[in-house]
């Protein structure tokens, strides 16, 4: 039986591999939430926790997504250009 802590562990895990493929990570992304089997309120948790760790690498800015009228804040690499590993 996986505790709370692990299962986090392996969700935050999961996160990081896709930021170092490049990838952007959107609290909004359904796909991405149903895929990591946790809430838009975890995931906006976790972007900051990640941030707060990795300040060099991964940062949480505002980014206009989709049709909304607001910005919504994104986690992603700080510099593509530059190799995180």
């Amino acid at each position: 039986m996986s505790s709370d802590a692990d299962n986090k562990t392996l969700v935050v895990f999961e996160i990081l591999k896709k930021l170092v493929a490049k990838q952007e990570i959107c609290p909004l992304d359904t796909q991405l939430l149903e895929e990591l089997r946790i809430k838009e309120r975890t995931l906006r948790r976790y972007m900051g926790e990640i941030e707060k760790i990795f300040p060099n690498a991964f940062r949480v800015e505002s980014k206009l997504v989709g049709h909304g009228k607001r910005p919504v804040k994104v986690l992603r690499v700080y510099d593509k250009n530059k190799d995180i590993i």
